[in-house]
């Protein structure tokens, strides 16, 4: 009796994970599942963005970014040894540029705001089809793709705006100190935006014709991440002189008045780097690099929100005029033509829920 119970249990899991996996494979296949997982993605991804501020005012970013790194890289650890031989060097390369992306972010977020940072973070969206143009051919041309120069200037509009007004009233010194770190922190916020339009751009080239290899991919960007960042924080460890004992770590991260900190590290660890690259990369099956970043180009809505609520923050005139620019510059890169939709095998997906037979 208690055998053919086990049975009966065992076939109706069999039969809930092959639904589940059904209605997985549908929503990968439609037209709008990719594009749903990418905007949860751009959501979680947009937590971390505070979450890394809170992080930087009780620890250094170089411990900061290693501890995040390391608790995403665990999860996945049992997925490396999956990974295609012929995918192991460009897998490597693009988590190169993750981890260039991961550091600069975290370095710019000492010296500017989260909301700006992520404003800046949108150029990925300008980024990609040039990288799509360079490598691929592809024709960007005024006749073409007027769409593209548009989201350009719009994009240098807002960055210009963000860079050169200032509505600071403080003394000239002060202004001058103030303006010099907001500029490094953005600079840093550029060169983040740039090394991770090349991950995104290299990821999509592998899943084209791997589409099993999603959590290898994640394993060996994350991990080499993991490796960067250890040498990074071991490096400026002795260069400035054991500020691990400054900081009292790790015993510190267990102090009621580090936990903000630690629990964002491990959200940022575990949820908005593991689960992000996840969503992100299983949508880039289907939809390529640059429809992908006009729908992560939303992410400076949801980190001015996370801000708001967090910080009580809000937007100076620069501020809001120059992220207006800048997400418009998103928005008008995406307008294409229906017929040139760049979903992989966009002509021939299944719909979401199937219609009914009569």
């Amino acid at each position: 009796m208690s055998n053919s119970k086990s049975t009966e249990s065992s076939r109706e899991h069999e039969v809930a994970t092959a639904a589940g996996a059904g209605l997985l494979e549908k929503m990968k296949n439609s037209h709008i599942g990719p594009r749903s997982l990418l905007m949860l993605s751009s959501i979680l991804y947009a937590s971390s963005y505070p979450l890394i501020a809170v992080m930087n005012n009780s620890y250094p970013p170089s411990f900061t970014t290693m501890a995040r790194m390391i608790l995403a890289f665990i999860p996945l650890l049992p997925f490396l040894p999956q990974l295609d031989r012929n995918l192991r060097f460009m897998s490597i390369f693009s988590g190169c540029f993750e981890a260039a992306a991961h550091i600069t972010l975290s370095l710019a977020l000492v010296h500017t705001s989260p909301p700006r940072a992520s404003f800046l973070g949108c150029l990925t969206v300008i980024i990609c089809p040039i990288m799509d143009a360079v490598f691929d051919g592809r024709d960007l041309s005024l006749c073409k793709a007027p769409q593209v120069w548009l989201a350009a200037a719009l994009s240098l509009a807002g960055v210009a705006v963000l860079e050169l007004y200032s509505s600071s009233e403080d003394d000239t010194e002060d202004i001058i100190t103030s303006y010099a770190n907001e500029m490094l922190g953005d600079g840093l916020a550029v060169l983040s935006a740039l090394a991770m339009s090349v991950c995104f751009y290299t990821t999509e080239k592998m899943l084209k014709d791997s589409t099993n290899q999603v959590l290898p991919i994640i394993a060996v960007q994350v991990g080499v991440s993991a490796v960067i960042s250890t040498v990074w924080c071991v490096v400026e460890r002795w260069a400035l002189h054991s500020w691990t004992q400054s900081y009292n770590l790790p015993g510190s991260l267990f102090q009621q008045a580090m936990l903000p900190a630690t629990f964002a590290i491990l959200w940022s660890g575990l949820i908005s780097t593991d689960l992000n690259f996840l969503l992100e990369t299983t949508a880039l099956e289907k939809v390529t690099s640059s429809k992908a970043a006009v729908i992560l180009a939303t992410e400076p809505l949801w980190v001015a929100l996370f801000c708001f609520f967090y910080f009580r923050d809000s937007f100076d005139v620069d501020d809001l005029v120059g992220g207006i620019l800048v997400v418009l510059a998103c928005v008008v890169s995406g307008w294409e033509p229906l017929e040139s939709d760049d979903v992989t095998g966009s002509h021939n997906t299944e719909p979401l829920i199937p219609p009914t037979e009569g």
